[in-house]
């Protein structure tokens, strides 16, 4: 059994298995099955474990809206900064921007 979490994506594990069972994906494969969400969803928001509006929130910083990113915040998370601690933030993992 191969652990996603360590793969490097090598296929070393590819190349020694005697039965040819393994694939290595890469991570636009990976990636992919974000496209078949019938809402469409960023990847990042998609991710998130409160389900905050990722893109929106970041647009409205950029626009210097910070009254509306904390309202954006607080839509779905009443505990911003209980929370920014803990956040394991798997929406960078998936990011396609940054």
């Amino acid at each position: 059994m191969v652990n996603e979490a360590k793969c490097v994506g090598c296929g070393a594990c590819q190349r020694a298995c005697p039965k040819n069972i393994l694939t290595v994906r890469t991570m636009s494969e990976r990636l992919l099955h974000f496209n078949e969400e019938d809402d469409a969803l960023a990847p990042c928001r998609q991710t998130c474990p409160a389900e905050i509006d990722i893109p929106t929130y970041i647009s409205q910083i950029a626009a210097g809206d910070y009254e509306g990113a904390i309202h954006t915040l607080r839509e779905r998370n009443p505990l911003i900064l209980s929370c920014g601690r803990v956040c394991p933030h798997p929406c960078e993992n998936y990011c396609r921007r940054g």
